[in-house]
């Protein structure tokens, strides 16, 4: 039996937590999901998701501080996180994070599949 897959869905619209976090549990991983960022911290204290989908642009605390503590603590160190933001000037903050990356919202229900699908990739030996 495969391990299970943790991802977590940060996303203060609902319709697009919704969308999201359907689209991810259909790439195969189980989901939590967060709308803003008081929750997705307090969520964070706990879990280690193995991909995190997270909005800049939330209540309470903004993706920037999350990302700086992700960061800062050792058991994030292998979690992938998808930056994500209808403003392009967030693509700078994909380096606070080493295993980040940039995309533009919404992402589409293909476009999660895509970035799900690559990530779950093992790497070639």
């Amino acid at each position: 039996m495969k391990p299970t897959k943790l991802a977590l869905i940060i996303e203060d619209e609902k319709p697009l937590l919704i969308m999201y976090s359907r689209s991810v549990e259909i790439a195969g991983y189980d989901t939590m999901t967060a709308s803003n960022g008081r929750e997705a911290l307090n969520i964070l204290e706990t879990y280690t998701p193995d991909m995190i989908f997270l909005d800049m642009l939330l209540p309470y605390i903004g993706g920037e501080e999350i990302l700086r503590y992700l960061a800062n603590e050792p058991r994030f160190a292998t979690t992938h996180v998808i930056i994500m933001s209808s403003n392009i000037e967030f693509r700078m903050h994909q380096t606070i994070m080493p295993n980040s990356e940039f995309h533009l919202k919404p992402l589409l229900p293909s476009h999660i599949k895509t970035i799900t699908t690559r990530i779950d990739k093992p790497l070639a030996s």
